[in-house]
């Protein structure tokens, strides 16, 4: 440092200085941050992807609300808190935006007798590994035992979750504008609820049963 004067190198980390402009810090707080790849994103693009998640949770009845105080009465505890996940799943030149309003259920301090087993924190979804797998061997073999064409099918089901019943009874902090005390009962698995992935996939089961299908025949990779 000479004449009070800071270095090119020491001006990169040094942080602002009386002679830059002012930031506007609402204008600065309105950016997200990516929460799996890193990074800034856009608030228009966010909040549309926000906003077309609300509209399914809606369609889809996942949750009715109800009074904070039914909350309490029932659980003796407020409601879980829920949070948004943001990401852009796309590439620079093909961005995909995808917003995810998640449960905050595993965080959520538990009594040992209100944790679940680990039977219902299981769900047996194969790893993506499996399918090149599977693509291996139906490139070697091409026929089946009855000299017929062997097919693969692949299933991504969107928004799996939203589909199962829960089995518990939860109540979530109802996503609002409104300021309102109110709370949200789920009617529909959601997102980072413990028992979410097992009560999807009894919900996949017993659709693959009513279709006289045996499971494993299928192969599902989920989103």
């Amino acid at each position: 440092m000479q004449k009070g004067e800071l270095s090119s190198a020491e001006a990169s980390i040094s942080g602002p200085i009386p002679e830059e402009p002012f930031v506007d810090q609402e204008e600065f707080q309105e950016w997200y941050w990516d929460d799996v790849n890193g990074g800034w994103l856009p608030p228009d693009k966010v909040r549309e992807a926000r906003m077309l998640e609300m509209d399914y949770l809606k369609k889809q009845n996942v949750y009715e609300k109800r009074p904070l105080s039914e909350a309490f009465q029932v659980t003796g505890r407020r409601p879980i808190a829920v949070r948004w996940l943001d990401t852009d799943k796309g590439d620079p030149t093909r961005p995909n935006f995808r917003s995810r309003l998640v449960v905050k259920d595993i965080e959520a301090a538990k009594a040992e007798s209100e944790q679940l087993p680990q039977n219902l924190l299981f769900s047996s979804t194969p790893p993506l590994e499996s399918m090149r797998l599977l693509c291996s061997l139906m490139s070697t073999q091409k026929l089946s035992k009855r000299g017929q064409k062997l097919k693969l099918g692949l299933w991504d089901i969107s928004r799996a979750h939203f589909y199962g019943i829960p089995k518990r009874t939860i109540y979530i902090d109802s996503y609002t504008e409104s300021g309102e005390k109110e709370c949200g009962l789920l009617m529909k698995s959601m997102y980072v609820t413990q028992d979410a992935p097992n009560i999807w996939q009894s919900h996949w089961l017993a659709g693959i049963g009513r279709h006289k299908a045996r499971p494993q025949q299928c192969k599902r990779v989920l989103s």
